[in-house]
């Protein structure tokens, strides 16, 4: 499908909800708690499939992009250690993920223990957040306002299309997260913006076409 898109633009400081020592207090808990299970290199892959954690400064630019008034869902499949989710929560959205390996399951798990036990959320952000220890696959999207998915995950790209555009409402924002400019990635959404590294932590952001 070809589509107009447009560059990704340069973060505003002003737009974000979430403080920049919120994001910075966020960034280190979650990697101390990485690296003293996959050392400094942050990346993991089994037959579940790959983790590499993406960019918290990204997430937040992303966020803000996306416009999602508080109290709409945001969907992680594939949620790893739960940074999406976090960020969402601390951005008054219902955020709920899916996570197949039950080790990086834990880490999720063990982090928002941590993050609430040391103020950066609180009670009412965790209530906003629902993570299960499921395949993606099973993690019904249809009353998703927002999707995200990493390309590296190893699900594929093509079957997790396919199911965001039989299930997904139309007007759902579609995060591809690790794009490789030279994959094609999703091909029947509508692109609304790029930003195409010459590494694996590009990404882009689509919308589900009207049905």
């Amino acid at each position: 499908m070809n589509n107009s898109q447009e560059s990704f633009p340069s973060p505003k400081a002003e737009t974000s909800q979430i403080s920049p020592e919120q994001l910075r207090r966020i960034d280190t808990i979650l990697t101390r708690r990485l690296e003293s299970e996959f050392g400094t290199m942050l990346f993991y892959s089994n037959e579940h499939g790959s983790f590499m954690p993406a960019k918290i400064e990204d997430i937040n630019r992303i966020l803000n992009y996306l416009k999602l008034k508080p109290g709409q869902k945001f969907t992680d499949l594939g949620s790893g250690d739960g940074r999406w989710l976090f960020l969402a929560a601390l951005s008054k959205l219902q955020a709920e993920g899916y996570e197949a390996d039950p080790l990086i399951y834990g880490i999720a798990q063990e982090a928002k223990t941590e993050l609430l036990k040391e103020g950066i959320l609180n009670e009412e952000d965790i209530s906003r957040i629902i993570m299960e220890n499921k395949d993606l696959f099973l993690k019904d999207v249809s009353q998703s306002d927002a999707i995200i998915y990493y390309e590296g995950s190893g699900a594929g790209s093509e079957n997790v299309e396919k199911k965001i555009l039989q299930e997904a409402k139309s007007g759902t924002k579609v995060v591809l997260y690790g794009h490789i400019p030279e994959k094609n990635g999703f091909k029947n959404l509508k692109i609304l913006s790029t930003n195409d590294r010459a590494s694996v932590m590009g990404f882009r952001i689509f919308e589900v076409p009207e049905k």
